[in-house]
């Protein structure tokens, strides 16, 4: 079992992925608000169609049991306007680029935001299966989604590590997994436009569960010198990733504080 694919957008770029697409949408790196890291991607569909999309998408060799994993913020778009409106975040597709399976939000008859499921069960696609009530406060979400095709196949959405939907059954019709959609892989409006603006950041393709991945802050190796004191240390160190130094200086002592990796 292996991680396919992984990348938070800090190359400031999209040049990772297989393509990116838009339809009445803007794809865009941006340093505001990145989960882990510098950047993180940010994707928007204007109000001005009931139809539209901003996703990037990376292309795999066909597998029948696959995990994605996004963190995902929803700046804009909450809550929805009316039942039937939605708009999808991770999306499974075939060698053709037809989707197997999607995830993400809709407006229920009851006026409430769920998660969604919507997958292919045989012929044609199955109904919607909903999930919990999403929050309508922009928050980072870990939103993760697995398609098991087999007899005993499975399709699975996670939300912050809590398996919130399930269906079980045979999937055998799929075929193999050949590619990954992140950001609004789709938005459907029933009658009233309306736009939204989703940043995602750590997205992870993979052959097993992937889950949350809180990293706590590297450790700092801090060297304090004063005007009248004269001192010198010897650590083995790596620095990690770009990560700033910082420099503070009061009253005559200068701290640095590099984050780094310590070998004793």
């Amino acid at each position: 079992m292996a991680r396919l694919f992984e990348d938070g957008f800090d190359s400031g770029d999209f040049s990772l992925w297989t393509a990116q697409e838009n339809v009445q949408g803007i794809n865009t790196i941006e340093l505001q608000l990145p989960h882990t890291g510098l950047y993180a991607g940010r994707f928007y569909t204007n109000p001005t169609t009931l139809a539209a999309y901003s996703r990037v998408v990376k292309d795999i060799t066909p597998d029948v049991d696959i995990y994605a994993r996004a963190y995902v913020n929803i700046q804009k778009g909450l809550p929805l306007l009316a039942a039937g409106d939605r708009f999808y975040l991770i999306r499974f597709e075939d060698a053709s680029h037809a989707y197997l399976a999607t995830v993400g939000i809709r407006r229920t008859t009851n006026n409430e935001d769920k998660w969604l499921l919507i997958g292919k069960s045989g012929t044609p696609f199955a109904p919607a299966v909903y999930g919990s009530i999403v929050p309508a406060t922009p928050t980072w979400v870990c939103l993760e989604l697995h398609v098991r095709i087999a007899t005993a196949g499975a399709i699975e959405v996670y939300v912050d590590g809590v398996k919130i939907i399930e269906v079980l059954g045979d999937t055998t019709s799929f075929a193999g997994i050949a590619s990954v959609a992140f950001g609004i892989t789709t938005k459907s409006a029933t009658a009233s436009t309306f736009d939204v603006d989703v940043i995602v950041d750590d997205c992870v393709i993979a052959q097993e569960y992937i889950g949350t991945s809180v990293t706590p802050p590297p450790p700092s190796h801090i060297l304090s010198i004063n005007s009248n004191v004269s001192v010198a240390a010897k650590v083995n160190a790596t620095p990690v990733g770009n990560t700033p130094v910082s420099v503070s200086v009061y009253e005559g002592q200068v701290t640095v504080e590099v984050p780094l990796e310590v070998t004793v």
